[in-house]
C-alpha cells in the first residue's frame, strides 16, 4: 500500500511538471553545470554607460543609429538585430535618415513589443516607414517564471486573428536573425502549443534556452566605439550583430538562471544566448507529462523493492544513490538530450519513502514482537532468566521491546549453551538428525566414533551413510541400514520397560548399543532423530573376563583340589596301594600346581590395578636378576642361557618388582616351549631412544592363529609333537599389561620349528 501511494504520488507529481520551484531551482544548477563557449559570429554592441556619457542622454536621435548602420553595412554582416522600440515617429528627417539606412542595409531585424495584458493585449510595433523598410520584425517576448527569472521564449508569438498578415505570429527576434542570415532550419525547436484561430494571443514552440554563460559571455563592443570607427567595421563581416541596450537602468535585463538576481543580463544578451541556441541547434524542451512521470515513478519503485530486500542501512544506502541517480539522470538528459526532466516529482517520493517505511517496519516489529513476547511468557523456563533484564526497567515502549528481546535472547543462548553443552558433555556418541537422516548436531564422541576431525565435519551428512560401517551384532555382518534405528524410535518398550536398542559391531571390532528416539517440533509432529551409540566393548570385554576367570576358578582351580580329596580317599580306603609317601608327594605336586596358579593370577591382577611405584632403574640389571631367578629351570632342561649385555646402563622409569617378573615370564616361557639342549638368549641395549630387552629361543615356535591370541588371558598353545607345557596361561597378558602400563610395547617373532623372539621396548629415561 506505501509503495502504491508514493507511486501515484510520484507519479501526479510528474505528469503536472513537478514541484515547480524546486524544480527551476533544480534546472539552474545544473545549467550553471553545462556552460560552452559561444559562437564567435554572434557579437553584441552595447548601449553602454560610456556610450550614454558621450552621446547624451536617451533616447538618442534617429540619425545616430541610422550613422551606426551605415558603419556597420560597409563591413556585410550576415544580419544586424536593432534593439530599440521605434514605434513613435520622430522628425521626418530622422525617420527618413533611419529608413534609408534600414534599406540600404537590408538585413536588419526590428522589434515588436506586446504592451498590455489580457487575450487582446496592445502590439507596438515600429513607425510604417521602418517597418515597411526593416528586413524583418521579430518579437522580443520572455517567458518570465513564477520566481521572476528569464528561462525561456516563445519562438512564435502575435495576433491570432485571421486576418491579421501576421496570423502566424512573428518570429522571435533572434529566430528572425537566424533565419534573415540564411541559416534556418527545416523546423522549429521547442513545445508546441496549439491555439484555435481568432483565440487572441497565439503562442507556439516554446523554447527553454541553453544559456552559454553568465553576463558578459558573448564579444561586446561599446555603441560609441564602433559609431566613431574605434573598433573596425571589418570585426563584424560576416557575423550576427545584435544591437540594445547594456546600460544599467535603461530597464531592459532580467535574471536568468546563469545570472540570478545579483546580477541580471541585459535583454539583448538574452537574444544573444537564443540566437547561439538556434544557430547549433542546443534548444533544451521539457519532459512530456508520460515521461516526467515515468521518470517519476521508476525510482520509487525501485527504492521500494530495495527497502523489502535490503537491511535498514543499506535502505538509507540505496536511498542517497538513488537520489544522486536521479539528479544525475536528470542531468544527463539535458546536457546530452537536450530535455529537461523535472526530478523534484521522483526526489518528494524517495525522501518520503524511507522514513514512511522505517515507520511502518518499526510499528510491524513492535506487534510481532509484543504478540511473541506474549508466547514467550507462557512457556515454561527450563533456566533462569536474566538478571541484567529486571534491572532495566525503561523508559518508552521501544525500549522495553529492546529489553525484552535481550532478556529472549539471553534465555535462547542460554537454551542452547544448555542443550549444546549437554549434549557435547555426553559420553557417549549423539547424532541429532532431521526427518530425512541428516545431520544436525553431533558431539565429540560421535567424531571420534566416525573418524572426524571436528563434530562440524560431521554437520550435513547422511547419517544413513556413517551407521553403514557398523553390522547389527545377529545378522552375521550384514551393513546397518538407516530404517532399522528408525523403526527402534516406534518400537514398543521391552518387557522390563527398557526402550528397544541394538546390538553392533564395528569393522574394527567394537562392539556398541545403539539407540534411536524421535523429536518433535511444537506441533507434535516427528522433526527428526537422536542416535546414540554406545561403546560397550569394554564391557563385553570385562564379561568375557568374569568368564575366564569363573571357568579358571571352576576348572584350573579346582582341579588339583579335588585331585587332593581323591588321593586322600584311595589312601583311607587301601593305604597299601597308595602308599603315604607316594601320597604325600603327588598332594605336594598338587598343591605347589594350585599355588602357581593362584600366584600368576594375582600377579596379573597386581599389575593390572596397582599403582606403580616408578624409579629409575638399569634394565641391565634388571635382565640379570631375571635371569638368575630363570637359571634353575633352564638347568633342569639342560637350556643354556646367555646374556648379552655391554654394561653401559640403560635407564628406565618402572616398578622394579613388576618389570624383574616380567621378564622371569619370558624367560621362563622360552624356557618351557623350548626343547632340552638349545640355547636361549637376552639381550640389553639402548635403540633410538627406546631401552630393549630381546628374549630369543630355539623352541617350538607358533603359527599365526596363536600369534593373534598370545597376549589374551588363559591362552595356552602346543603343537602336534609338543610336550604339553603346565601353566594358566596369564604370563603373556603380564608382560603386556606391564610394558603398556610402563608406556612400552611388546613385540614377537615366531616361526615353527625355529623359534620365537620376544622384544620388550621401554621408554628410555635420562
Amino acid at each position: 500500500m506505501l509503495a502504491f501511494l508514493l507511486t501515484l504520488l510520484s507519479g501526479t507529481l510528474g505528469w503536472f511538471d513537478g514541484l515547480g520551484r524546486s524544480d527551476q531551482t533544480l534546472y539552474d544548477a545544473a545549467l550553471n553545470l553545462m556552460p560552452h563557449a559561444p559562437r564567435p559570429d554572434v557579437v553584441i554592441i552595447g548601449i553602454d554607460e560610456q556610450s550614454l556619457a558621450q552621446i547624451g542622454r536617451w533616447p538618442w536621435p534617429r540619425a545616430v543609429h541610422a550613422a551606426l548602420l551605415e558603419r556597420l553595412g560597409a563591413a556585410h554582416p550576415r544580419a544586424v538585430g536593432l534593439d530599440l522600440i521605434l514605434a513613435e515617429p520622430e522628425q521626418a528627417a530622422g525617420d527618413t535618415a533611419l529608413a534609408q539606412a534600414l534599406k540600404q542595409a537590408g538585413n536588419v531585424v526590428l522589434p515588436v513589443l506586446r504592451e498590455g495584458t489580457g487575450e487582446q493585449p496592445h502590439v507596438s510595433l515600429p513607425t510604417p516607414a521602418l517597418a515597411q523598410s526593416a528586413a524583418a520584425l521579430g518579437h522580443i517576448h520572455l517567458e518570465i517564471d513564477a520566481d521572476g527569472i528569464a528561462r525561456s521564449a516563445f519562438l512564435r508569438e502575435g495576433l491570432g486573428a485571421p486576418a491579421s498578415p501576421q496570423a502566424a505570429g512573428w518570429p522571435h527576434f533572434a529566430l528572425a536573425l537566424r533565419d534573415l542570415g540564411g541559416a534556418a532550419q527545416g523546423g522549429l525547436p521547442g513545445e508546441r502549443r496549439s491555439t484555435p484561430p481568432g483565440a487572441g494571443w497565439a503562442r507556439d514552440y516554446w523554447m527553454h534556452i541553453p544559456f552559454a554563460g553568465p553576463p558578459g559571455t558573448f564579444a561586446h563592443y561599446s555603441y560609441v566605439d564602433v559609431l566613431k570607427g574605434t573598433v573596425p567595421a571589418a570585426q563584424f563581416a560576416g557575423k550576427y550583430v545584435l544591437v540594445g541596450a547594456t546600460a544599467v537602468g535603461m530597464g531592459d535585463d532580467f535574471p536568468t538562471p546563469v545570472s540570478g538576481r545579483s546580477r541580471p543580463m541585459p535583454g539583448i544578451e538574452i537574444s544573444a544566448n537564443l540566437l547561439d541556441a538556434l544557430l547549433e541547434g542546443r534548444a533544451i524542451v521539457r519532459a512530456g507529462a508520460f515521461a516526467n512521470a515515468l521518470l517519476s515513478v521508476v525510482p520509487v519503485l525501485l527504492l521500494m523493492l530495495c527497502l523489502l530486500l535490503f537491511s535498514p542501512r543499506r535502505g538509507l544506502l540505496a536511498v542517497g544513490a538513488l537520489i544522486a541517480l536521479t539528479l544525475g539522470l536528470a542531468f544527463v538528459l539535458l546536457r546530452a538530450g537536450g530535455v529537461w526532466f523535472a526530478p523534484s516529482a521522483a526526489l518528494a517520493g524517495l525522501v518520503l519513502a524511507y522514513p514512511l517505511w522505517s515507520w511502518r517496519r518499526l510499528e510491524a516489529t513492535l506487534r510481532y514482537l509484543g504478540a511473541e513476547f506474549l508466547r514467550l511468557d507462557a512457556e515454561p523456563r527450563v533456566l533462569p532468566d536474566d538478571p541484567r533484564a529486571a534491572a532495566l526497567p525503561g523508559t518508552d515502549l521501544l525500549e522495553r521491546r529492546i529489553l525484552a528481546v535481550e532478556a529472549a535472547a539471553y534465555r535462547l543462548r542460554a537454551a542452547r549453551r544448555f542443550a549444546s553443552g549437554t549434549l557435547e558433555s555426553l559420553p557417549d556418541a549423539t547424532v541429532v538428525a532431521d526427518r530425512d537422516g541428516s545431520v544436525l548436531i553431533a558431539n565429540r564422541a560421535a567424531a571420534a566414533l566416525f573418524q572426524a576431525q571436528s563434530p562440524e565435519q560431521l554437520r550435513g551428512q547422511a547419517i544413513g551413510s556413517l551407521v553403514a560401517s557398523f553390522a547389527p551384532k545377529a545378522e552375521s555382518g550384514r551393513p546397518l541400514e538407516w530404517t532399522q534405528l528408525r523403526e527402534m524410535a516406534t518400537a514398543a518398550p521391552t518387557e522390563a520397560g527398557a526402550p528397544p536398542s541394538l546390538e553392533l559391531v564395528s569393522r574394527d571390532g567394537r562392539e556398541l548399543l545403539s539407540r534411536c528416539a524421535g523429536y518433535t517440533d511444537v506441533s507434535g509432529a516427528t522433526a527428526g532423530w537422536i542416535v546414540s551409540l554406545v561403546d560397550i566393548s569394554p564391557l563385553r570385554e570385562a564379561e568375557r573376563s568374569r568368564d575366564e576367570v569363573l571357568s579358571f576358578l571352576s576348572h584350573d582351580m579346582r582341579s588339583p583340589q579335588s585331585s587332593i580329596l581323591a588321593l586322600l580317599e584311595l589312601h583311607e580306603l587301601d593305604p597299601d596301594d597308595n602308599p603315604k609317601e607316594e601320597v604325600h608327594q603327588r598332594i605336594a605336586q598338587y598343591a605347589h600346581r594350585t599355588l602357581e596358579l593362584s600366584e600368576q593370577f594375582l600377579q596379573l591382577a597386581r599389575a593390572e590395578t596397582k599403582e606403580y611405584e616408578l624409579e629409575t632403574v638399569d634394565l641391565g640389571v634388571i635382565a640379570e636378576e631375571a635371569l638368575e631367578e630363570a637359571w634353575a629351570a633352564a638347568e633342569q632342561k639342560h637350556i643354556t642361557l646367555t646374556l648379552r649385555f655391554d654394561g653401559e646402563p640403560v635407564p628406565v622409569k618402572a616398578d622394579p618388582a613388576l618389570l624383574r617378573r616380567a621378564l622371569i615370564n619370558l624367560l621362563t616361557n622360552a624356557v618351557k616351549y623350548s626343547p632340552d639342549d638349545t640355547t636361549t638368549i637376552i639381550q640389553v641395549e639402548a635403540r633410538a631412544g627406546w631401552a630393549v630387552c630381546s628374549v630369543t629361543d630355539q623352541g617350538y615356535g607358533m603359527s599365526e592363529d596363536n600369534l593373534q591370541n598370545l597376549f589374551k588371558r588363559f591362552r595356552r598353545f602346543s603343537r602336534p609333537g609338543q610336550p604339553k607345557a603346565q601353566g594358566a596361561g596369564l604370563g603373556m597378558a603380564f608382560v603386556k599389561t606391564v610394558a603398556e602400563r610402563l608406556g612400552g610395547r611388546i613385540l614377537v617373532e615366531s616361526m615353527p620349528e625355529v623359534g620365537t623372539t620376544f622384544t620388550l621396548q621401554l621408554p628410555q629415561a635420562d
